[in-house]
């Protein structure tokens, strides 16, 4: 149904949002295409992990948990404090408290 009206506006002469409408169309006939202008594909696979996600056993639903915790603290390892230099500031309090660098 909503592809005969997309289709009826592009087919009239005055269609103000012509450019809206064919990438509507292109969405509609194409919904498993994504790209960073269709995120269709994107918000359909997205739907479709988490049904996977919630009909998957337990110990399943267990093992994908910690891969990803797994891979969240290694981003954030990469990326936290441990891996900076102290600053001046930090040395400074450390020093304060008696702790030699």
């Amino acid at each position: 149904k909503v592809k005969g009206v997309v289709q009826e506006r592009l087919a009239k002469k005055a269609c103000p949002n012509r450019a809206v409408l064919h990438t509507l169309q292109q969405m509609l006939q194409n919904p498993s295409e994504g790209t960073e202008d269709k995120p269709t594909a994107n918000a359909e696979a997205y739907a479709r992990e988490s049904i996977e996600f919630e009909n998957a056993p337990l110990h399943v639903k267990e093992r994908i948990k910690a891969d990803k915790a797994r891979h969240f603290a290694q981003q954030a390892g990469q990326q936290g404090m441990e891996n900076k230099p102290a600053t001046d500031k930090q040395c400074s309090f450390l020093r304060g408290l008696g702790c030699a660098k």
